[in-house]
C-alpha cells in the first residue's frame, strides 16, 4: 500500500471553504463554478524556487507556465517579482503584456509559432 499524504490546506484556504457566504456570493457573481486564488501564497512558492537557485550558487530566473495558469493574478505577481513567464501563443503574450510582464521576460516556446506569435 502506498504512503499515505496529508494534505496540507493554507489557513486562508481553510477559512475560505469554510465562509459558506463567501462562496455563495462568488458562485452567484460570476453565475457559475469558480477557483480560489491566493497571490500571496504563490509570491512564497516563488520565492522557494528564487532561493534555491541562488542558494546553489545557479544563475537564472523562474519561467511562469502560462497556458496552464490563466489568471491575470499570477502574472501580476510574476511582474511584481521580477521573474519571466513561457507563452506559446498571440493570446497569452497580449494577456502577459497587458497584466505588465516585460517583453524581455517573456520566452516563446512550442512546437508550432505563427509569424503573428514571433
Amino acid at each position: 500500500m502506498p504512503p499515505v499524504l496529508q494534505a496540507r490546506e493554507a489557513p486562508w484556504a481553510s477559512a475560505a471553504r469554510q465562509d459558506e457566504a463567501l462562496l455563495d456570493a462568488i458562485a452567484h457573481t460570476v453565475s457559475g463554478p469558480f477557483h480560489l486564488i491566493h497571490p500571496g501564497r504563490f509570491a512564497e512558492n516563488l520565492g522557494s524556487f528564487q532561493n534555491a537557485l541562488r542558494d546553489h550558487g545557479v544563475a537564472g530566473c523562474v519561467y511562469f507556465g502560462k497556458k496552464a495558469n490563466k489568471a491575470g493574478a499570477w502574472l501580476r505577481e510574476v511582474a511584481r517579482l521580477g521573474e519571466a513567464v513561457d507563452v506559446a501563443s498571440v493570446p497569452e503574450l497580449a494577456h502577459c503584456l497587458a497584466n505588465g510582464i516585460r517583453g524581455e521576460d517573456i520566452g516563446v516556446t512550442g512546437a508550432a509559432k505563427s509569424d503573428e506569435l514571433l
